[in-house]
């Protein structure tokens, strides 16, 4: 679990056909609450490359949060979901991606989102 935190100025990038994923956060089973996650990019040019503030998976839990002027060059500027991956609570705003989801993208069966 992370709560409480500030999570700014991160940069994942990979080389070549390297994936990178989440510029600032990359869940896994996690719970992040109550954070503000701002100015992070997720950079490579790579199509697969995605979340530039936080990339959710394997039923992580985001709540209470705020995510702010990320960036991917992918898809999920903002927020990338997948693979049961839940969202509750949450301003998104002020994000970007070169591909799909400005904001936020949803990814995956069983995924949940709620304001």
């Amino acid at each position: 679990t992370i709560s409480l935190c500030i999570v700014r100025n991160n940069l994942s990038t990979g080389s070549g056909d390297n994936v990178s994923s989440g510029g600032g956060i990359y869940a896994i089973n996690s719970i992040i609450d109550s954070c503000q996650i701002s100015h992070n990019t997720q950079s490579n040019n790579h199509w697969n490359n995605v979340g530039g503030g936080i990339c959710i998976t394997s039923s992580s839990q985001l709540k209470n949060s705020s995510i702010s002027e990320n960036s991917s060059t992918g898809d999920g500027g903002g927020v990338y979901v997948s693979q049961s991956g839940s969202v509750y609570n949450c301003k998104i705003s002020n994000n970007r991606a070169n591909n799909y989801g400005g904001g936020m993208y949803l990814f995956a069966y069983n995924s949940t989102v709620t304001a």
